[in-house]
């Protein structure tokens, strides 16, 4: 074999991608390739009809009761965060509130690419995402000692958290539920109100003893235990819908629905009954009622 016909083969399999200096990229560029052509070719298995009960089904509305106390619950308990920040950090209620409400903007803004990304078949990812950003948000604020920190810990990070979370877990439930959906969301959202009474109580229970650190390491935990409930639980019941555009407004050509979305916007306890429960306590110290009066009278 002359030089020629030497040259001709190595020009000739460079050109195909597997030359002597990368065959792993080319190689694997193929595999890859094949893999996600047949992905994406293969049939879609019919789940069925929804359930609507059985072992699984419960153990979804259970895993999403946990995470309506763990978003929900603990943004429902920012009034008892709210006191704390404003007496240890000597900042005006104005400037803690922006903690509370970038969690509640973050649940809502993120949400709405979180849920689209369920749709594609990501809502193992996002879960974990989401639970790692609310833990690590939470733990990180017991370190936290400058009202920036906080902001970012308690307010930004916990808040995305919140947002890879909640609408995929909420979505994913109603795929279990027909005839009984209404009772499933219904005991799902009972969660917040769980989440209401555990995280003040504790906090309540646990700042005059181990300090604001460990109180808040001890949420941690608790929302630890309760996000595992969703993540070893909540498991995908319908196969992935094909692409679509990530925001589509299509949906706003249909009268009910827009009354409807406009309605949920104006209605929400968030714009209307939620800044009582924020500033009820510091406004009820100001006037020499004690913290645990105030707390009781608001939680109850």
């Amino acid at each position: 074999m002359d030089a020629t016909d030497k040259e001709t083969r190595s020009d000739s399999s460079r050109a195909d991608g597997i030359g002597a200096d990368d065959p792993p990229v080319g190689a694997g560029s193929r595999v890859v390739g094949r893999v996600l052509s047949r992905i994406a070719s293969a049939p879609t298995a019919d789940p069925g009809p929804p359930p609507d009960g059985g072992y699984d089904a419960w153990m979804a509305v259970l895993s999403a009761h946990f995470i309506f106390m763990d978003t929900w619950g603990f943004v429902n308990s920012f009034g008892v965060f709210q006191t704390y920040y404003v007496q240890q950090l000597g900042r005006p209620p104005s400037d803690v509130s922006w903690i509370g409400s970038s969690q509640v903007f973050l649940l809502f803004f993120v949400g709405a690419f979180s849920g689209r990304f369920t749709d594609a078949g990501y809502f193992r990812p996002l879960f974990l995402a989401g639970s790692s950003l609310i833990l690590l948000g939470i733990f990180a604020t017991s370190w936290c000692t400058r009202y920036w920190h906080i902001f970012l810990a308690h307010g930004v990070c916990v808040g995305l958290g919140f947002g890879l979370v909640f609408c995929p877990s909420l979505a994913t439930l109603s795929t279990y539920f027909d005839r009984r959906g209404a009772l499933a969301i219904g005991i799902a959202a009972v969660g917040s109100a769980s989440g209401g009474l555990v995280f003040p109580s504790t906090v309540r229970q646990l700042l005059p003893r181990v300090g604001f650190p460990w109180a808040m390491r001890t949420l941690g935990f608790i929302q630890l235990a309760t996000l595992a409930v969703g993540l070893v639980f909540l498991k995908p019941r319908i196969p992935p819908r094909k692409a679509s555009k990530m925001v589509d407004l299509s949906s706003f050509r249909e009268l009910e629905y827009t009354f409807y979305t406009a309605g949920g916007f104006f209605v929400s306890r968030k714009h209307s009954f939620g800044p009582s429960l924020t500033h009820s306590l510091t406004h009820s110290l100001t006037h020499s009622l004690t913290h645990s009066l105030t707390h009781s009278l608001t939680h109850s």
